[in-house]
């Protein structure tokens, strides 16, 4: 801004902090807003105040982001009206953003949250608006939604009038059929009918995030995974999916539609390795970045080699890989074929679990891999490409005595992109890192001669994904 512009502000137009409207102006222009896409991951409790602060404020509307606290209170009543009320306003909603936080008491069914007069004369007019985009019994479940849920129906009506989503990030709890999907275009559950013509069909749809609170005990149907993932060839933009505790029935596998994601990202999963194979082949010939980690794996070996084969086929675009099972008591393991990534000549980062990279087809309760014989050289196994190593120890220790990291100590210059190089132990706090870094002394000091960081800080690796814009799942 040149000084002769300056000269021309009026002192008599002045924000509410008392600069000048065009000085405010001319700096708001040059502001480049962040895309927050991820929906609350379980270990978001852990993240980095300012990073929270960030999510809060980053082009998310003020109104929609009301919904993030159902009460009586809420914005929700008020915004859905003024939009229904003026139309033309729901062309410029293109980033949507609902989490939940259940109140400590009143749970289950949420009509009692709304009420009064406003309410009352507000219903009318949106059972109208709803038969402009559904019919028959994909209406009915979205007036029994109306009276157990009645924020998740509001938001699929906002969603059905807004043509220009991008951006949708949504938890949503999953208690009864239809699911809120359904109301979307996507054939979570079967036997419901599709939203009418009236409805856009998210055809601007870029990133889609959400997680699915369901409560398979009292409903088996609601683990929908393999046919909602189908589904998701129904929005052409779509380059980012990330779901949050995602089920599917163990029992079935079903094909899924091509797609063509850059990121796929699947939290805490109950979902069958045939599945996820599939879902990994139905990613389309771009896909940058592939993130799973496991809470079940269904019947049978976990036997990643399949998902592997899947991954290379990607070689040429995958920029990021993180792999993990979060429950590895009383499971049994194969991890044949799964140690070398070097084919993967963009790789950047990889976040894998110990025994997947070094070869050990079921660990057990070892004290330290000092004892362990290792197949090969991990640089062996890595693409030249890497700048982040993250390997995730499952019980058994790292220690200076390591025979594996000592090679790859002796083999760095084979490796002149890596950076960082973090052993994270499953347990988690400031004393459990300060023990397992004093095993690694020696080794901690070999790495740093090569300008490559060798951490078991928890900390120091939520910094660094702080700083590339990355969460952990770990």
């Amino acid at each position: 801004m040149d000084t002769e512009n300056l000269s021309r502000i009026s002192v008599g137009r002045t924000t509410d902090n008392g600069f000048p409207e065009e000085l405010v102006a001319e700096i708001v222009r040059y502001l480049t807003p962040i895309r927050t896409i991820n929906a609350k991951e379980p270990k978001d409790i852990f993240k980095n105040p300012i990073q929270r602060e960030l999510d809060s404020v980053s082009c998310i509307s003020v109104f929609v982001s009301g919904f993030k606290t159902v009460t009586p209170d809420s914005r929700t009543v008020p915004y859905i009206r003024t939009v229904l009320e003026n139309s033309q306003l729901f062309q410029y909603l293109q980033y949507v953003k609902m989490t939940h936080h259940e109140p400590e008491s009143n749970y289950g069914g949420r009509s009692s949250w709304y009420g009064g007069v406003e309410w009352e004369e507000l219903l009318p007019i949106l059972k109208e608006r709803a038969k402009e985009f559904w019919e028959t019994n994909l209406y009915s479940g979205w007036l029994r939604g109306l009276r157990t849920l009645p924020d998740q129906a509001m938001l699929a009506l906002i969603i059905a009038h807004a043509p220009g989503i991008k951006y949708l990030a949504i938890d949503t709890i999953e208690v009864t059929k239809p699911s809120f999907f359904n109301f979307l275009g996507v054939e979570a559950h079967d036997g419901y009918s599709l939203p009418t013509s009236s409805f856009h069909g998210l055809k601007n749809l870029e990133a889609l995030s959400i997680s699915t609170y369901v409560f398979a005990f009292k409903l088996p149907e609601s683990m929908w995974y393999t046919n909602g993932i189908k589904s998701l060839g129904k929005f052409p933009k779509l380059r980012h999916f990330q779901h949050s505790t995602p089920w599917a029935d163990f029992s079935r596998a079903k094909p899924t539609t091509p797609l063509n994601l850059e990121s796929c990202v699947l939290y805490n999963c109950f979902v069958d390795q045939r599945h996820m194979v599939d879902t990994v082949e139905s990613c389309g010939p771009g896909l940058k970045r592939f993130v799973c980690s496991w809470a079940q794996h269904g019947d049978g070996i976990w036997d990643l080699a399949n998902i592997k084969d899947e991954l290379l086929e990607h070689k040429d675009t995958l920029e990021v890989i993180s792999m993990r099972h979060r429950e590895l008591s009383g499971t049994d393991f194969v991890s044949a074929s799964m140690g070398t990534w070097s084919k993967c000549i963009h790789l950047r980062r990889l976040y894998i679990q110990d025994f997947l990279l070094l070869e050990k087809p079921n660990p057990g309760p070892i004290d330290s891999w000092e004892k362990i014989d290792v197949p090969w050289r991990i640089s062996e196994c890595l693409p030249q490409s890497l700048e982040c190593l993250c390997i995730s120890m499952t019980g058994a220790r790292f220690t200076d005595d390591c025979k594996a990291l000592q090679q790859l100590a002796e083999d760095l210059e084979r490796l002149p992109s890596l950076r960082r190089v973090f052993l994270l132990s499953h347990r988690m706090g400031p004393a459990t890192d300060k023990m397992h870094e004093a095993r690694l002394r020696k080794l901690i000091s070999r790495f740093k001669e090569y300008g490559v960081m060798l951490s078991a800080r928890h900390a120091e690796h939520e910094e660094y994904l702080q700083s590339i814009g990355e969460e952990s799942i770990w």
